[in-house]
């Protein structure tokens, strides 16, 4: 493992950020259901995203801890630009507009499933870099990852509609991107000192 340690609070604010994205696409599937939208169905893509999320950060963890031994000395370079690929995505999808769901995708599975798994690649990402920096804090990062994409997109669901016309979310995912540009920094500055 790297000298370098990612400390419990700079996780948990790591994955807050990671989880503006699905809070976007909450929002957006709540405009575009409306005030009509169905308590199940909303707990139904809770759940999905949720435990996509769970899946790509432990997924990625376990290949980061069994790439560990060949990698030598790449692993500090390696969460580096991990880190950064979260922050750029962030940053990128806070210019774009987050996909949304409606009635029928989430009740037929396949396309909500496909931007389940799209919107988990920045835990894939952190769950990678977990591997490299603090393997001690697999369950702490997979509980808040889980817990967290859960609210975020039952919020933004239940509560989309009342963000029509602001632009709360995407001004949460750039916040969020450049959070996480200061993590990212950070940890570069650490491993070079």
């Amino acid at each position: 493992m790297l000298k370098y340690s990612m400390g419990i609070f700079t996780i948990i604010i790591s994955l807050i950020c990671i989880s503006t994205g699905t809070f976007a696409l909450g929002v957006m599937t709540g405009r575009k259901l409306g005030s009509s939208y169905k308590k199940d169905a909303a707990l139904k893509a809770a759940f999905v995203f949720a435990t996509a999320n769970l899946l790509s950060l432990a997924l990625a963890f376990i290949i980061g801890c069994l790439l560990m031994p060949i990698l030598g000395n790449a692993p500090k370079w390696l969460v580096f630009v991990m880190l950064f690929l979260v922050a750029l995505q962030l940053i990128l999808e806070s210019i774009e507009n987050a996909p949304s769901l409606n009635f029928t995708d989430i009740v037929q599975n396949v396309y909500m499933v496909k931007v389940a798994v799209q919107t988990s690649l920045p835990s894939f990402l952190f769950g990678f870099t977990l591997a490299m920096i603090n393997r001690g804090a697999l369950v702490v990062a997979l509980f808040f990852s889980a817990l967290l994409t859960f609210f975020t997109v039952l919020f933004g669901i239940v509560h989309g509609n009342t963000f029509n016309k602001t632009v709360l979310h995407t001004r949460l995912q750039l916040i969020s991107g450049v959070v996480m540009l200061i993590v990212t920094v950070r940890y570069l500055l650490q491993i070079n000192m």
